[in-house]
């Protein structure tokens, strides 16, 4: 020890000093949260210092210390590796994304003006350790903070370990009383009996066969390792030989296990003593990845703010005088933030209750047109003459300056059921908020608030409260919607002011401006407009349904010899596997696994009874799905089923379809192009029309990878799969059988989704070498293909992520998993991305070409649905000619490929028909 030794304090109490094993905690944090990484918008995994730093924090407010330090381990060998070399070796290596983040961790806990230890060749173990001891004899109350029970060694009067609890558990203080009757020797006893037992997480390799009951036991009846020794002549039988023979592994594990309690070490008790954190040095550490929602919490200047002073900027409108005058003021200004409050999520359903307006962070005005309050039934007098309000806003809403909202095409359709309009440009921010992090699903206004700017907001349920005690939001108290309301608009302005530079800096401004926001009316029109049911061709579909569900489930009786409950995995597992006799392939934790997989496998071993079930289940799904629930969807105002479309779900770009997902609906299956026939235009004059790019991703990977025969052969216009074969097999196109075709088009599909031998191989039921043999053989056909994909894979392990051909990104922190799995899905997931997101972002501009096409020509046809690389219109049968010329030459000219983009165009009474 150095000086500090003759520097006692002088204090008429103890203090309490706090003392963290840092990579200890680091490592905690990640592993934590590793099944749900937080990530930065550059894909950067902070969970280890979002957590260290919150873990932090709760010491703080929990424990109250006036000092405290973190320690943290040395990257050097330690003595202990030479005294042992084998010491830790079973322990696989830092993840490389903590290891990255680690400088950033020591950085933070530094900036927030709390020491910083870490000594070459030396453990965080030995260094609390040290100044634990050091501590204790000078008058301090000592609580180490550590989950790793070889500090429980270190316990005794004035030293304490306080342990993280796991999960939701609260933290376990460990003392001298409760250590004991927990591990059943006293603290200063477990050293030794680390030395016996060992320890397998650091590789300390104790007494060979000695267990920890029976080392408990030793202790107790002698009191320490030497005392046993000193008594082995006592000690009878197997035990006796395990200790003779381990006697010098003994001895080495105690030294192994000890924490050093003498280094030299300097310790200024000043420096420990817990003080406000440094703003400047660590605001930038926070901002750069971005934990804004500790920013509240560690910044002094803050802390404790939770705007409660722009509340008192937020103003309900009484009057129509008001509104008139706070409409003339933001129609002056180039931005305005709209929020619309209403009775439903469903914006086909909802009625219009309120409206927040604003032109600045700080700020709000709410409009109430029809709250109810107190439970009066036909309103309150503080709404606002419904009619002549919307007239007013429309003035403001007409304006052609830009105007930002959360999830605004909900309110552009809210809007214009109540007879109002958005004109000029629109600005999403939970679109901005997705573009920037694709990879997580949380982009709603409470996540993003406290994400950047760690803020948290008033929930929906806050207001409207949960369960049974639900109510709408026309009941809501005026005072708090306009509060709710008004914090909407402010808290949507800000994070407009961070996401617009944000996304200039990634260079998905483009992105934003010229795809995904004129996108958003295009959508709208699709979802208000809404897709036509045929009911009673429903009805006759689901005695079809129902009756094939039945003959096939009496198939399966027959083929099992009983009848069951074949929804019941439990009843099928024991009939497939021990009745029947079926070899299993997957166990799981309540039996064998009788999952989608598993049918596959048994029934390319041609178990009868596999292809059966796959086709219960399907049937099944489909009746629950659709056929049972499409027909309680159709709007009774519109008589039409209207989905809605999402931006902000898929990690690549493509839009999805959800209540209804009509995006999933079977084509190849007699029962999904059963349901699809009963999707009909809205007139029983008119057709639909079905516009479908043909291998759009292949054509870009021709694109993209420039390979001489997939250019030449898109270029001639050949049916790519037969010259794949063809070209592969050497056998002439007209001698491509059916078989040799289909084996062709699942490797073409299957390099676009990196599909590698052992996928292959299970597809379509070959051995691993075949697939292999497959695959090397179409590399050397598609040679470019192949530097390519690779060229792909080069550049997410330099960059961490990939772009589409328009600059849509999708980060791959994961491509550096020490887990094969782990990189290995990031690799396939990586080299589809630049082709489904490239054909997303080309039919996305599609769509808002043919929109304004048809808007600007008159046409009364109306785009309905988009299903991945399908467009589906309705339209009356004069307009077919010029439709399908406009359609086709808009989807075809996009952008300008290598190869053609080539569309199929299909006609038709209904969906099905025109697909066909």
């Amino acid at each position: 020890m150095d000086t500090m030794n003759n520097r006692s304090l002088s204090m008429g109490e103890r203090k309490k000093i706090v003392l963290v094993d840092g990579t200890a905690l680091a490592y905690r944090n990640h592993f934590s949260m590793i099944k749900n990484p937080l990530r930065n918008s550059r894909g950067i995994n902070t969970s280890a210092l979002f957590g260290t730093l919150n873990s932090l924090i709760k010491i703080i407010g929990e424990q109250k210390p006036e000092h405290l330090v973190v320690a943290f381990d040395s990257p050097k060998p330690t003595f202990r590796h030479k005294k042992f070399p084998e010491y830790k070796s079973t322990r696989a290596k830092m993840p490389d994304e903590l290891a990255e983040l680690l400088p950033a961790i020591k950085d933070a806990v530094e900036a927030m003006n709390i020491p910083v230890f870490e000594m070459d060749g030396v453990e965080a173990d030995d260094v609390v350790g040290t100044i634990a001891e050091w501590a204790r004899k000078n008058g301090f109350e000592v609580i180490i903070y550590t989950g790793d029970k070889d500090f429980i060694q270190l316990i005794k009067d004035g030293i304490s370990m306080l342990a993280p609890g796991r999960g939701n558990k609260d933290d376990q203080l460990w003392t001298i009383q409760n250590a004991h009757r927990k591990f059943g020797v006293r603290p200063e006893q477990i050293l030794d009996l680390l030395a016996l037992m060992g320890d397998s997480s650091d590789n300390i390799p104790g007494v060979f066969g000695i267990g920890k009951k029976t080392a408990t036991k030793l202790l107790n009846e002698y009191g320490s390792l030497d005392e046993i020794y000193a008594n082995i002549d006592n000690i009878e039988g197997a035990v006796r030989k395990k200790l003779e023979q381990g006697k010098e592994s003994a001895y080495l594990s105690r030294e192994l296990a000890r924490i050093r309690t003498d280094l030299n070490i300097e310790i200024d008790p000043e420096q420990t003593k817990l003080t406000e954190p440094d703003p400047d040095k660590l605001m930038p550490i926070l901002k750069k990845y971005e934990l804004m929602s500790l920013i509240k919490r560690l910044i002094p200047e803050h802390r404790d703010t939770d705007l409660n002073e722009a509340k008192q900027k937020y103003h309900l409108i009484t009057s129509l005088k008001e509104l008139e005058q706070v409409v003339k003021e933001l129609s002056q200004s180039d931005s305005i933030c709209i929020d619309t409050e209403t009775t439903s999520e469903n914006p086909m359903l909802a009625e219009l209750v309120g409206v927040a307006i604003t032109d600045q962070s700080g700020k709000g005005y709410y409009i109430p047109l029809a709250h109810r309050g107190d439970g009066e039934l036909f309103g309150n007098q503080k709404n606002l003459p419904s009619q002549q309000a919307k007239q007013i806003l429309q003035k403001l809403f007409s304006r052609p300056n830009r105007k930002i909202g959360q999830n605004i095409k909900y309110d552009m359709e809210v809007l214009r059921i109540a007879g109002m309009e958005i004109a000029g440009e629109i600005f999403d921010t939970m679109i901005a908020g997705y573009l920037l992090e694709p990879g997580t699903y949380q982009h709603n206004l409470e996540s993003l608030a406290i994400n950047y700017l760690g803020y948290r907001m008033t929930t929906f349920s806050d207001i409207v409260g949960k369960g049974k005690n639900e109510i709408t939001f026309d009941y809501v108290d005026l005072e708090k919607a306009c509060r709710y309301a008004c914090e909407d608009v402010d808290i949507t302005m800000q994070l407009a002011e961070i996401f617009e530079p944000k996304l200039k800096e990634l260079k998905l401004w483009d992105l934003f401006c010229e795809v995904e926001m004129p996108l958003v009316p295009v959508l709208v029109n699709m979802e208000m407009t809404g897709i036509r049911l045929d009911e009673a061709k429903f009805a006759e579909i689901r005695e079809l349904a129902e009756k094939k569900l039945q003959q096939t489930a009496e198939k399966i009786y027959e083929i099992s010899g009983e009848k069951f409950n074949i929804d019941s995995p439990k009843q099928l597992s024991e009939v497939l596997f021990t009745k029947m006799g079926i070899p299993p392939k997957k166990k799981t934790k309540t039996g064998y696994s009788t999952d989608a997989e598993v049918l596959e496998q048994l029934s390319m071993e041609n178990y009868e009874i596999a292809n059966f079930l796959m086709e219960y289940r399907e049937m099944s799904k489909l009746l629950s799905t659709y056929i049972n629930s499409l027909p309680e969807l159709i709007n009774p105002a519109t008589g039409r089923i209207h989905t809605s479309f999402n931006q902000t779900v898929t990690a690549t770009g493509r839009l999805s379809s959800s209540e209804p997902n009509l995006q999933n609906i079977p084509i190849r299956s007699e029962l999904g192009a059963k349901i699809r026939e009963a999707f009909v235009p809205g007139s029983p004059d008119w057709l639909m029309l079905s516009a479908d790019y043909s291998q759009v991703e292949l054509r870009l990977l021709a694109h993209f990878s420039g390979d001489h025969n997939l250019i030449s052969a898109f270029q001639q216009g050949l049916d790519i799969h037969s010259y794949t074969a063809s070209l592969i097999t050497g056998l002439p196109m007209d001698e491509i059988t059916s078989e040799l075709r289909r084996l062709a088009k699942t490797v073409n599909f299957g390099t676009v989704y990196g599909q590698g031998p052992y996928g292959l191989a299970r597809q379509l039921g070959i051995t691993r070498e075949e697939a292999s043999a497959f695959i090397n053989n179409y590399f050397q056909r598609y040679p470019q293909v192949k530097e390519y994909l690779d060229s792909i894979i080069d550049f997410i392990e330099e960059n961490g992520y990939v772009e589409t051909i328009m600059g849509r990104r999708r980060y791959f922190p994961e491509i550096k998993s020490d887990s094969f799995q782990v990189r290995e899905a990031a690799k396939r997931a990586g080299i589809n991305m630049p082709l489904q997101g490239s054909a997303a972002d080309i039919i996305k501009v599609a769509m808002i070409n043919i929109h304004r096409s048809l808007n600007e020509n008159g046409f009364r046809a109306k785009m309905l649905l988009q299903v991945h690389d399908e467009l589906i219109f309705e339209f009356p049968a004069d307009e077919q000619d010029e439709l399908i010329e406009l359609v086709k030459s808009s989807m075809e000219n996009v952008v300008q490929l290598r190869v053609p983009l080539v569309v199929d165009i299909g006609i038709g009474k209904n969906w099905a028909e025109s697909h066909s």
